[in-house]
């Protein structure tokens, strides 16, 4: 068997070590920054108070980016259970980088090493494996066999990229600045029209997110594309073109303005 495949095997076992609520019993470093692991009943929260909040307030502090980049907790909470899901909570490694698991040459199995341990959504743990590379196809394969691909697959790695990709941008500084202000501009903007009422004519309708901008679907079945979208460089305006059915009445090319 491939140590790659065992990796994979090994860390959906992990995964699969479970406990009532997120956080942990202590907390502990990500990198040389603090990681806050407070328990929360509900995984949606956890990520936004616990992970994403504070570090997107230390980069705000050291002037890496500007108080308009950061989503409100009123937007922010639904629109993670909705990409998320139900989550039960696993224990993660926490920081799974290339350089952070040893392959042996004399058969033990994989091993981990420098973790930044809690109980949280396995797919962290794939999400920032992703990041910069290091684990081969073998690996996803036999980690999938055991634990599937989950429904917002794409989703919810940009998502959980993000926290990696802030806590890079807080320890090193602002060439990671572009790599998060694009998943905040693709996620916590262009995902808002979650459940947005677009007023055609008459009628409102409502939309739940599909796959990135280019599809949404109706409530009712019927389908919207949007023929683009653009976001201003300070995430202060949404423009967007929206085609709608023929067979809708209000059959129409339509452009809306956010602000």
């Amino acid at each position: 068997m491939s140590d790659y495949i065992r990796f994979g095997e090994v860390l959906a076992e992990l995964h699969h070590c479970s406990q009532k609520d997120f956080g942990f019993s202590t907390d502990n470093f990500i990198g040389s920054l603090p990681q806050r692991n407070n328990t929360h009943a509900g995984w949606a929260e956890f990520y936004w108070f616990e992970r994403i909040l504070p570090q997107l307030q230390s980069a705000l502090k050291a002037g890496l980016i500007q108080q308009n980049i950061i989503p409100k907790e009123k937007d922010v909470i639904p629109l993670f259970q909705e990409i998320f899901g139900d989550v039960k909570p696993s224990l993660l490694h926490g920081d799974l980088w290339g350089g952070n698991y040893l392959i042996s040459t004399n058969g033990v199995p994989p091993c981990l090493i420098d973790p930044a341990v809690y109980y949280g959504h396995s797919m962290v743990d794939i999400a920032m494996s992703g990041l910069f590379g290091g684990f081969g196809t073998e690996f996803y394969n036999a980690y999938h066999e055991i634990i599937p691909k989950t429904e917002n697959y794409h989703q919810q790695i940009d998502l959980y990229q993000l926290y990696y990709l802030l806590v890079h941008l807080n320890l090193f500084g602002s060439g990671y600045y572009s790599s998060v202000s694009s998943i905040l501009k693709k996620i916590f903007l262009i995902f808002f029209l979650i459940r947005l009422k677009l007023k055609v004519g008459l009628k409102t309708v409502d939309i739940v997110c599909g796959e990135l901008i280019e599809h949404r679907k109706l409530v009712d079945g019927n389908n919207i594309s949007f023929s683009s979208a653009q976001v201003d460089d300070g995430l202060n305006l949404f423009v967007i073109k929206v085609w709608m059915p023929q067979h809708l009445p209000e059959f129409r090319l339509i452009d809306l303005n956010f602000a």
